[in-house]
């Protein structure tokens, strides 16, 4: 199946998928409702008002541009949220769940123009549904290694989505292949956007 028009960039691969949307979809939202409640529990969640109101500016301008790509994200409840951590990282769940965690900007300080590189990046991946084709790989590889007897485990599985979806988010890093389709959406959902692509270079992935 394809997740994804190619848009301008031409990202056509097809991918396999062995869970369903709606089973991501749940996971995503009850492993995100998870991520917040620790954070809010920790204090942690949102203490910078003028920050958050930055990365929500950048990430809706973002957010805008998508429908290149999947006209349907335009019906995603997309949320954004900072996170205070030191940790340089940010993501985006299924579903436009978005968290950035504030030592990215705070230690690299980021330009506008660099935090929608992070950010366009992020929502590339959950527009092609990277999270969900990596939960599939491993159900398939889960078939290869216990054979026929686990395909009843398939369905079974997906009732722990929220656990592989954090899994993934969290621990498991994108594959080199799912990386290089971020980075490229990322630059045309960016320019889409209006920020000029020329300004993003120090921005490193994790």
């Amino acid at each position: 199946m394809r997740t994804t028009s190619a848009g301008a960039v031409g990202v056509d691969r097809k991918q396999q998928m062995l869970v369903s949307n709606e089973e991501i979809e749940q996971g995503a939202a009850q492993a995100y409702e998870e991520e917040l409640k620790a954070a809010r529990d920790k204090g942690a969640l949102n203490k910078n008002r003028q920050q958050l109101e930055r990365v929500s500016g950048v990430a809706r301008r973002i957010v805008a541009a998508t429908p290149a790509f999947r006209p349907d994200a335009t019906a995603w409840h997309w949320q954004f949220n900072v996170q205070e951590s030191k940790e340089l990282n940010a993501y985006c769940m299924p579903g436009g769940r978005i968290m950035v965690y504030s030592g990215i900007i705070d230690s690299l300080d980021l330009s506008d123009a660099e935090l929608a590189t992070v950010l366009a990046h992020e929502v590339a991946h959950a527009l092609r549904e990277h999270t969900r084709e990596r939960v599939s790989r491993a159900y398939a590889q889960q078939l290869v290694v216990s054979g026929a007897a686990a395909i009843t485990g398939v369905s079974e599985g997906a009732a722990n989505a929220a656990n592989m979806v954090a899994e993934v988010t969290f621990q498991l890093p994108f594959s080199r292949e799912q990386e290089s389709e971020a980075d490229t959406i990322g630059l045309e959902l960016m320019a889409r956007a209006g920020y000029d692509r020329a300004r993003h270079s120090r921005c490193g992935r994790r």
